[in-house]
């Protein structure tokens, strides 16, 4: 055989290659768009059909279809600026949502070489060293690993942890935002608002991708049942945010006020991405009572929901 026809034979491969990479790709894409579509309710609470959503987009039903079957290839600019606008998309789901419609996702933006247990054990590290309430999510909101001192900070007791190990869900950040026996919405007070529709913001941008999934669809399953979950869903699109920290103000009842900003930072691995969310003192107040707490608690960080493994209960 030729050297030419050797190349061209190469060639010819890794074209077929990319072709089966980029068909699976668009029929996740078209997963995800069935997902987002049935997330929408109609007038009388139902989940809106491919008819319905050609008729919001302007695309018609056939072009739906086919964009769910993964049998559309060519998702042009408007077409997809269509989909996020009748969506009702937040901004950081609107980022999401195109870098998925390029068939990119999360584990495939970090090199496999990014361990992701060395890099989670180095993230805990950093934290030890830090000395702030902190700790880190995934991308379905759950709460891999949390400090001893965000844990007495939120005065979540050990019952409460325990527990939380038997629920779906039980360690999501917006089950401990939501949940009633949490305590979480008393501790905030007037402050709860502001923080509930950005927790819930911060969830809807990092699970985006992932929406399509039976552990998403497992999760939000159990985050269904709390009171006003359905509410701040929809007030995340509504009161959508351009600042990526959240500004904490309160009366806690136990520390007295607290001024101090929650920052998130995006952390890529190849079983995709965490965020490490840290509480930042704006006030001297804040950073006296934060030391305060550390030199009480001490710097124990405590593993939670299982990463990059997802677990389902029975």
């Amino acid at each position: 055989m030729s050297k030419s026809i050797c190349i061209n034979k190469h060639l010819y491969l890794l074209k077929l290659v990319d072709v089966k990479e980029v068909a699976v790709n668009r029929v996740e894409f078209g997963q995800l768009v069935t997902a987002l579509r049935r997330e929408q309710r109609d007038e009388s609470d139902k989940a809106w059909t491919q008819k319905r959503l050609g008729k919001e987009t302007g695309l018609g039903e056939l072009t739906i279809g086919k964009i769910e079957r993964g049998q559309r290839t060519n998702l042009d600019e408007d077409s997809l600026l269509r989909l996020v606008n009748a969506l009702q998309l937040t901004s950081l789901e609107r980022k999401e949502f195109f870098l998925a419609a390029i068939g990119v996702n999360g584990k495939q933006v970090a090199r496999e070489e990014n361990d992701p247990a060395k890099i989670l054990d180095n993230l805990i590290q950093k934290i030890q060293e830090i000395q702030l309430p902190a700790y880190i999510i995934d991308v379905y909101g759950d709460v891999v690993a949390a400090n001893i001192s965000i844990i007495r900070l939120l005065e979540l007791s050990n019952d409460y942890l325990t527990h939380s190990y038997s629920v779906p869900a039980g360690f999501n950040h917006i089950r401990i935002g939501f949940d009633p026996g949490s305590g979480f919405r008393q501790l905030l007070g007037g402050g709860w608002h502001p923080v509930a529709v950005h927790i819930m913001q911060l969830f809807r941008g990092v699970s985006l991708r992932y929406r399509f999934t039976k552990y998403f669809k497992y999760t939000l399953s159990g985050l269904r049942q709390y009171p006003l979950f359905r509410q701040y869903w929809q007030l995340a699109y509504s009161e959508d945010f351009y600042w990526n920290c959240l500004h904490y103000t309160y009366n806690h009842r136990k520390f007295g006020h607290l001024n101090y900003l929650a920052t998130p930072s995006q952390i890529l691995t190849s079983s995709g991405e965490l965020f490490l969310i840290i509480y930042c003192p704006v006030s001297p107040q804040t950073n006296d009572i934060f030391k305060d707490i550390t030199e009480q608690v001490g710097t124990t960080v405590h593993r939670l929901a299982s990463w990059p493994e997802k677990n389902l209960l029975e």
